[in-house]
């Protein structure tokens, strides 16, 4: 079985989707066939990967389908396609207002966590699945989380974003700790948290640069990326940095991480 990575931040503008595509696009540029699951109602994923605006196309092909026993779940991986021939090792499960809807109903069928994990983790075909989660504590986020073997949190480097990191490494600490005898509770008692990943970096200024050092003094530090224009110009025509610029000090950062998560113990 692959390994499946939540990528995580309750914390909206940190750089998380953007963290998200670029490193799946950097593993699938290392050879890997990789996934990219989009379980954020906003879609800022799906869209970032390839402007899939007609949504109906996949309504009964969608990250909401991952909840349901009944689907094939190969079914709902599509080729990213603007990538071009890097299309071939780089997939999405898209995302809509399909998502939106079931963050609510979702409460009412919290059973349906354990068949979304099972649907993933039966995508053996995937060397790397990355899950792009939404900017909340919820159950999207938890279901994410159970199905996950590992966590990185993006963090811009300001303080702000800094404070809140705990709050997220709380949830995945009782998420491991609840237990067998917690029968009513989700656990993941193997899940990992793989490390931070300093976000929208400026070195010109002081407060990123101490925050950038308190991340790796606390935390793994997997690796920073610079905040750039070149980073999104290319969004809008479903280019991750590391595809359209790939010789910008910001792909190689990418490209550099992806290597440190594929091969650290």
């Amino acid at each position: 079985m692959g390994k499946i990575i939540a990528i995580a931040n309750q914390k909206g503008g940190v750089g998380k989707t953007t963290t998200a595509v670029n490193l799946t696009a950097a593993v699938g540029a290392l050879g890997k066939k990789a996934l990219l699951v989009d379980i954020d109602p906003q879609a800022s994923l799906t869209t970032d990967s390839g402007n899939y605006t007609d949504m109906e196309t996949f309504e009964d092909k969608s990250t909401r389908s991952l909840f349901d026993s009944s689907i094939n779940p190969f079914d709902c991986c599509f080729t990213v396609d603007s990538v071009g021939s890097l299309s071939s090792n780089l997939f999405i499960v898209p995302s809509g207002q399909q998502m939106a809807l079931w963050e609510v109903e979702i409460y009412e069928h919290k059973d349906t966590i354990h068949t979304f994990a099972n649907n993933l983790r039966s995508l053996t075909y995937f060397e790397y699945i990355f899950i792009d989660c939404p900017p909340t504590l919820g159950q999207l986020l938890l279901s994410a989380l159970y199905a996950s073997d590992e966590v990185i949190i993006p963090v811009q480097t300001t303080y702000s974003s800094f404070s809140k990191v705990p709050l997220l490494i709380s949830t995945i600490t009782q998420l491991k700790s609840f237990g067998k005898q917690s029968k009513n509770k989700l656990t993941n008692p193997d899940l990992k948290l793989d490390g931070v990943i300093g976000t929208l970096y400026k070195s010109s200024a002081e407060e990123h640069r101490r925050v950038l050092k308190e991340l790796g003094e606390s935390y793994n530090l997997l690796g920073y990326v610079k905040e750039a224009a070149i980073v999104t110009k290319r969004v809008i025509d479903g280019l991750p940095v590391v595809v359209a610029s790939k010789s910008s000090v910001p792909a190689k950062q990418y490209v550099e991480i992806a290597n440190k998560i594929m091969y650290q113990e």
